[in-house]
């Protein structure tokens, strides 16, 4: 027995906290988490010949996040131009992050706005086409924000950022 529980029945006994912090680094991407699987669900309720009001939900929530990714905007002049992370260092908030979610949600929003037309033309499901889309806008907002023991952030200073990197990504 004690094998099992020196090995198999490690169980820690600080548990880790979540903070109203950490909700608001997180802001923008449960907008957009909360948009898709409204998506999903709306689209399973109305009836085909209104299912093109969609893109407005989609619409409001991808803004919606957009404004949120705003407002996490750190100013490097100020004093507490510092980054911040949760969730034990796997999720950062920074000039970085904020800077790839703009780009991801415009690109939503501009997927949103050619989708009807792309749709239509290939009688593709409108509803799932905006919901896959929104889990994939969801996920590489997730990716870009990531902490620096899981992806490319840890190497920003080897890519060639050009002007804007001492701007984005202050040493």
């Amino acid at each position: 027995m004690s094998f099992l529980n020196e090995v198999f029945l490690q169980i820690r006994t600080d548990k880790p906290g979540f903070s109203g912090d950490d909700f608001y680094r997180i802001l923008p991407e449960f907008i957009v988490l909360v948009m898709a699987c409204l998506l999903v669900i709306v689209d399973l309720f109305l009836p085909k010949n209104r299912r093109a009001g969609l893109g407005w939900l989609a619409l409001a929530g991808y803004i919606g996040a957009l404004v949120a990714a705003g407002f996490s905007y750190i100013d490097p002049a100020s004093s507490s131009a510092v980054s911040s992370s949760s969730f034990s260092g796997m999720f950062v908030r920074d000039n970085f992050t904020t800077f790839n979610e703009v780009i991801f949600l415009t690109t939503g929003i501009l997927g949103v706005l050619v989708a009807p037309s792309y749709v239509l033309k290939r009688d593709i499901p409108i509803g799932e086409f905006y919901s896959i889309q929104a889990f994939s806008v969801l996920g590489v907002m997730i990716v870009g924000a990531s902490g620096p023991d899981g992806d490319f952030r840890r190497h920003r200073t080897k890519l060639d950022w050009g002007l804007y990197s001492d701007w984005l990504c202050p040493q």
